[in-house]
């Protein structure tokens, strides 16, 4: 039992001194940066999962409010928390996004004193002066690692979001009682070549939508005011005598904009405007 006891001593000695005598590992070991890792890929899986508990609980201080504006989601007429917008974009992914979001993994993770950077291969996404990927900052807390910075190609993804989402509310809050619509702002809004969210079409069109103005029109009435419609090539003969397409930018509602923002109106049986929506392609 002694002999067994002095072979197992050297083993027990270096656990001890890497997971430390509280079960918290020590910092600089390579167990902290696995929990660094660990942070990382529980916050990523909690997100595409839905689960603001756990996505939120992950980040503090500036980390928070760049996970709050990437994921935005106007209008509202309050101001969601961390947890209902996580909630609300887990709702939207796949289940390809969810196991996607299961494999990725930190890469480099360097840890000095109660602070550590994480790397996270995103090809593409880089700055200059970094390397490829997505730089996390982490800072450590009573339980463990919390992201305190997502860094700079987040951070302007998330302004961006965030923008659009702050002009969609600012429509929202328009008073329709005395809005009227401006068809020459609206005319040359169509004739710019402005690419960048949210435009002059997207402003007006908000307020189309929230104040009602179309519904009840009849197509020529439409038209008159909004001039014809875009048919993209892609509506049959059949869907262009009950749906009238406007392209208004870039989508908003994605911090990518890699789609299209649409003014969709539709028309009943007999003819006049029932719904109007913004689509995206």
């Amino acid at each position: 039992m002694a002999l067994r006891a002095l072979v197992l001593a050297p083993a027990l000695g270096t656990l001890v001194l890497a997971v430390g005598c509280g079960g918290t590992p020590v910092p600089g070991s390579p167990e902290d940066a696995a929990a660094v890792r660990e942070t990382v890929r529980r916050h990523e899986v909690a997100v595409f999962a839905g689960d603001g508990s756990v996505a939120c609980g992950t980040t503090v201080g500036r980390a928070r409010e760049q996970l709050m504006r990437f994921h935005a989601q106007p209008p509202r007429a309050r101001r969601p928390s961390c947890e209902e917008l996580i909630q609300a974009f887990g709702r939207s992914t796949s289940p390809r996004d969810r196991q996607s979001a299961g494999k990725k993994e930190a890469g480099d993770v360097r840890i000095d004193g109660d602070g550590a950077t994480a790397v996270i291969d995103e090809p593409g996404a880089e700055v200059e002066g970094e390397e490829e990927g997505v730089t996390y900052r982490l800072r450590r807390a009573e339980d463990g690692w919390a992201i305190s910075d997502f860094g700079p190609v987040v951070a302007e993804l998330a302004e961006a979001s965030g923008d659009a989402a702050d002009a969609l509310n600012t429509a929202w809050r328009l008073d329709c009682r005395t809005f009227s619509f401006d068809e020459a702002a609206w005319r040359r809004a169509r004739r710019s070549l402005e690419d960048e969210a949210p435009t002059d079409d997207q402003r007006l069109a908000d307020a189309l939508i929230k104040c009602r103005t179309l519904i009840g029109k009849t197509r020529s009435e439409v038209t008159s005011l909004l001039g014809e419609p875009d048919d993209g090539g892609s509506l049959s003969e059949e869907e262009t005598r009950r749906e009238l397409v406007y392209s208004t930018g870039p989508q908003r509602d994605s911090a990518f904009a890699i789609d299209s923002e649409w003014l969709t109106i539709l028309l009943d049986r007999g003819g006049r405007v029932r719904s109007v929506e913004l689509a995206a392609d």
